[in-house]
């Protein structure tokens, strides 16, 4: 027994087709930490293989999209196509509160697959609180010496209620 004409082979192993199960997703706009409103806000998908290999082209078809608070719908602002198996999603929420956020792998059927941990849950903050939004609730006249009480609701620039200070 001996080694066969020509041995040994250069063999080269590519992934195979994408799989939205094993495909990944990561970035800013999935993170609770740096999530506002009124900030572009981006996420990172990554192509993967069935077997979870990186994909080195482009031409998958990726969705983003997000369901958050009092029926707040939002899509990705844009997706772009890296051409090396990386994808940029985007969005722009005005509207604080708690999101679920789906990024989704379209099949050769025309279906959208939820890839591997999507759904997504993130909260997303509201911005500074804006003098022009913000109101002061009360009274607005007292004759000098009286006592009065009012209230500053907080505002940022899209209407979200200030936070509560914690201190």
């Amino acid at each position: 027994p001996g080694e066969m004409l020509g041995s040994p082979y250069r063999l080269t192993i590519t992934a195979g087709p994408a799989s939205a199960y094993h495909c990944t997703a990561e970035g800013r706009g999935l993170d609770s930490e740096h999530a506002r409103v009124g900030q572009l806000m981006w996420v990172g998908i990554t192509a993967r293989d069935m077997y979870g290999n990186a994909l080195g082209s482009g031409g998958d078809r990726f969705a983003l999209s997000l369901d958050g608070p009092n029926g707040t719908r939002l899509a990705a602002s844009s997706m772009v196509d890296f051409g090396n198996g990386t994808y940029n999603g985007t969005y722009l929420a005005t509207v604080a509160g708690n999101y679920s956020v789906y990024v989704r792998r379209m099949d050769e059927t025309g279906a959208f697959w939820d890839v591997g941990a999507s759904p997504f849950h993130v909260y997303v903050a509201n911005g500074p609180a804006s003098p022009f939004v913000s109101r002061l609730v009360g009274r607005h006249e007292v004759a000098a010496g009286d006592e009065a009480l009012f209230t500053l609701m907080s505002r940022d620039e899209f209407g979200n209620p200030g936070r509560a200070d914690p201190r």
